[in-house]
């Protein structure tokens, strides 16, 4: 009974811990445009925006260009997690 216990509390607090939430995931769908996946307890906070922004303009200004925001969209929900947004930017030289 208690290894089942002890089992079962591991499993848990690897669930909680698996994804960071401040991981950004980047992507390049065009050479000129950036897509990112952020996890943040709330899709519509603007610190998530924010760090977004940042994300995107650091990414292109690699190119010498600047970011343009373009849309965003609420990919995926979850109780542990909190929300995936996925952000899209241009980056006009």
């Amino acid at each position: 009974m208690r290894i089942a216990v002890l089992a079962g509390t591991l499993l848990v607090a690897g669930c909680v811990a698996s994804p960071s939430a401040g991981s950004i995931e980047t992507t390049a769908p065009t050479p000129a445009s950036v897509e990112l996946a952020i996890w943040c307890p709330s899709f519509e906070d603007a610190g998530c925006r924010q760090r977004a922004a940042d994300a995107a303009q650091a990414r292109c200004s690699l190119a010498g260009a600047s970011a343009r925001f373009v849309r965003s969209t609420l990919a995926e929900r979850s109780l542990i997690h909190g929300e995936k947004g996925v952000f899209l930017y241009d980056c006009i030289p």
